[in-house]
């Protein structure tokens, strides 16, 4: 049995069709709690300010997104810093993605050709291997 306690939240900023896919993933194969798409940055940091508890979510943001970069920009200036960004792009982007501040890249071609199996990975990796201190507001 899965313990929901430990499932992240994936707030995903990124067209409805990429987000969409993903969701069904994270769905069907029950790897998180929430899964909520947002349309812009603003949004994310007003539902984190409403959280009384941030530690478990992850953001993932589409790279081929033409805002992708300054998105992920301003969110590691904003007050939630602490919230892990991933960005799944090609490798030509990974250079500029860390230098704004993004957690991880991940490759939009490992990312498209197991879909479930790396949504696993990132949600694991986030909320049962790494130690995130609780944040709470």
């Amino acid at each position: 049995m899965i313990d929901s306690s430990r499932l992240v939240t994936f707030f995903l900023l990124c067209s409805r069709g990429v987000c969409d896919v993903f969701t069904a993933a994270l769905r069907e194969h029950h790897f998180a709690n929430a899964v909520r798409h947002f349309d812009d940055v603003a949004q994310i940091t007003a539902k984190l300010e409403r959280m009384r508890d941030s530690s478990q979510v992850v953001v993932l943001i589409d790279g081929a997104d033409e805002d992708a970069l300054d998105a992920l920009r301003a969110l590691k200036a904003s007050d939630f810093n602490h919230v892990p960004v991933v960005l799944v792009g090609g490798k030509d982007q990974a250079r500029a993605a860390y230098d704004a501040g993004a957690n991880a890249v991940l490759a939009r071609e490992v990312w498209e050709g197991d879909i479930a199996r790396v949504t696993r990975a990132v949600g694991s990796f986030w909320i049962r291997l790494v130690k995130r201190p609780p944040v709470y507001r």
